[in-house]
């Protein structure tokens, strides 16, 4: 999976679909962190939620697989920021986190996959550290789910996306020792920020 090919059309693809949904998303998020501390932002993207940390005061370990997208949050980026080029399952952090931070990118996992990841997390932690995870969920909407279909179809195509369906965070998450502390829904209730803690 590496949405490199698509990069500098990712958000304006974005934009036609979800108008400033995605990003609002991400900045509601952002409320979140501490005022300092550490914060791991996985599979970050183009970067744009970067812009809005300026006033924030801690620390950032940016990382996405994809060179072509590091490119793009660098420009975005208003503070200091350690970068990583490397596939998160190949991640191992020098140290812990207050925050881990996952935008939009657990859907392009297989459960396994998902399973794999998250019950790693607990090691990447402090102790109070939480998770925040910003994805799409199922509805009963029909219209979101052609939509939910229609996305898995092209980014097969065009980023290599194994999966075809969302996995099972909540219940991995709850497997792992992790206790939803509270969650936001937007577009719709298509999307959601979903906060966790141990």
């Amino acid at each position: 999976m590496n949405y490199g090919r698509i990069a500098p059309w990712y958000r304006p693809l974005s934009r036609v679909v979800f108008g400033n949904t995605l990003i609002q998303a991400q900045r509601l998020a952002l409320e979140a962190l501490p005022a300092d501390g550490r914060v791991l932002i996985a599979g970050g993207g183009d970067g744009e939620l970067l812009k809005y940390l300026s006033h924030w005061t801690g620390a950032i370990d940016f990382v996405e697989i994809s060179g072509e997208m590091i490119r793009l949050a660098q420009r975005q980026a208003v503070r200091p920021v350690r970068w990583f080029e490397q596939d998160i399952f190949d991640f191992r952090p020098d140290g812990t986190y207050n925050t881990i931070l996952f935008p939009f990118l657990l859907d392009n996992f297989l459960p396994k996959e998902a399973e794999i990841l998250i019950a790693r997390l607990p090691s990447f932690l402090q102790q109070k550290g939480q998770v925040i995870i910003i994805d799409y969920t199922e509805t009963p909407n029909v219209w979101q789910k052609i939509l939910l279909r229609s996305m898995y179809l092209f980014f097969r195509a065009v980023a290599d996306v194994r999966a075809r369906a969302l996995p099972p965070i909540k219940k991995i998450m709850q497997e792992n020792g992790f206790c939803l502390s509270r969650a936001f829904s937007l577009y719709g209730g298509f999307i959601e920020v979903k906060y966790y803690h141990r």
